[in-house]
């Protein structure tokens, strides 16, 4: 017997109990559905394991929102998952990363922009550590490693709008 056959037991379970109005069992199933899906027990890492990789549940909801807006509200046309192992890469087809919500260090969503000797995400950084009032610290290394990267602490930020032209500009620039 996997955890996978287990978790689908007790969703049936939910299912029949959630239909004779078991307020208190329900309860109890969906914090062990969560508990599954926030430790990764019993399936693949889904979108969600990574939404509820990040600490706070404002950069939780911020993580989905980014989500939604680039698959569904940016109208962009040639858009797939880059297959990233550490959170969710964005990308364009034949293309490479433009942005990935990642759950590594810090947890951050880090957009790509134009290639590496360009630098562009170097000053990128600076005008959004401006906007959100906030310095997103880098170690030398990163700097010299990843100059075409900009990284953004989802806490940090207090409106969507504050990012969205970035997300837009590193979609463009790849």
């Amino acid at each position: 017997m996997t955890w996978s056959d287990i978790r689908n037991f007790l969703q049936e379970q939910y299912q029949f109990l959630k239909q004779s109005n078991d307020v208190l069992t329900c309860f109890l199933l969906e914090q062990i559905e969560e508990f599954c899906v926030i430790n990764c027990i019993g399936g693949a890492k889904t979108n969600e394991y990574f939404f509820l990789q990040f600490e706070k549940v404002k950069a939780q909801k911020l993580a989905r929102k980014i989500h939604d807006y680039i698959w569904n509200e940016s109208g962009y046309q040639d858009i797939q998952d880059a297959g990233t192992k550490d959170g969710i890469g964005y990308k364009r087809v034949r293309k490479p990363k433009f942005a990935t919500l990642s759950i590594q260090r810090q947890r951050h969503f880090i957009l790509h922009f134009g290639k590496k000797v360009e630098r562009l995400g170097l000053s990128i950084q600076e005008d959004i550590d401006k906007i959100l009032s906030r310095n997103f610290h880098r170690p030398d290394y990163e700097i010299e490693e990843y100059p075409h990267e900009a990284y953004i602490r989802l806490e940090w930020v207090d409106k969507f709008e504050q990012i969205k032209p970035y997300i837009d500009l590193a979609f463009n620039l790849r």
